[in-house]
């Protein structure tokens, strides 16, 4: 079994207890499932798709809502336990090994920041948050995720669960929209940029890339929309100063750091001609405001 299945049990695992409790994937797996299986029609200026990245961990991003239900959380502790995850990161970092492939699995719990509205139910310091009334769970807050369930895409994976046998009432699982992505994917570059340990960013300007090239005209549309009625709060503010720091030109260095990722050079002759079409749509999704 490749990582990608491997994730994606235990991602039907996790549905699997938490029936009813709303969630998304991010990171590389959100963009995988994506690839994988949700079907949308692609431009025809990027006809090759991006081949998705391996990873090993799940981001599990939890709305605002979800971060302030005492009884939500509860059950998301209660399914981590049931399933042998153990915190690597006191209370938002869980892995588990799975038998004896010699895999270990990661689960990261994000979420979006506390509403004003639930601002007395719940607790946050610093870049942790949990319910009051909640123990032993908490969410790393990522001022980013302000809208993560805007636009949210609806990914069916009942073709995974009939093959890895789950019987799941609704196999529906749920990833961020494209410009919540390319919003995500900003920030993260912007942190890492100058980690070594984290590459440099590639691998999240590589996202860009992918996010890019693979939004359908509803992703497009959702995305004018949601930068119309957003682009003047905080989050969004910074989205746009990393972009155009950073994506808004050919020598740019997140442009660059595009060019030195690994599956770039791989099909570098058919995505250098993508790269001044990707710069262009950048700038004006992140422009206007």
């Amino acid at each position: 079994m490749d990582t990608f299945d491997l994730l994606t049990r235990e991602l039907l695992q996790l549905k699997a207890q938490l029936p009813d409790t709303p969630f998304l994937i991010g990171g590389g797996m959100g963009i995988s499932l994506r690839s994988e299986y949700h079907d949308s029609d692609r431009s025809p200026r990027y006809k090759r798709p991006v081949p998705t990245r391996s990873t090993k961990d799940l981001d599990v991003i939890l709305s605002a809502e979800v971060i302030a239900d005492a009884s939500q959380m509860d059950r998301i502790r209660d399914a981590l336990d049931d399933l042998g995850y153990e915190a690597t990161t006191e209370y938002f970092q869980f892995a588990r090994d799975i038998g004896d492939s010699g895999h270990q699995v990661e689960i990261d719990l994000l979420t979006a920041p506390p509403s004003d509205e639930h601002a007395d139910a719940v607790k946050q310091s610093g870049i942790r948050a949990r319910p009051r009334e909640s123990e032993g769970i908490h969410g790393r807050v990522a001022e980013e995720a302000q809208s993560i369930d805007r636009n949210a895409i609806p990914v069916d994976l009942s073709a995974a669960a009939d093959r890895h046998g789950f019987d799941l009432e609704d196999p529906t699982i749920y990833i961020p929209s494209s410009f919540n992505y390319l919003i995500l994917k900003l920030h993260a570059f912007s942190d890492r940029k100058d980690d070594a340990d984290a590459d440099h960013g590639r691998h999240h300007a590589m996202d860009i890339f992918t996010t890019v090239t693979d939004m359908s005209k509803s992703d497009w549309q959702d995305a004018v929309q949601h930068f119309k009625e957003e682009c003047e709060e905080d989050y969004l503010q910074a989205a746009i100063g990393i972009q155009q720091r950073h994506f808004a030109d050919e020598d740019d260095l997140g442009i660059l750091r595009i060019q030195e990722n690994e599956v770039y050079r791989r099909y570098e002759a058919e995505f250098y001609e993508y790269l001044p079409n990707v710069v262009g749509d950048l700038n004006e999704l992140f422009s206007g405001c």
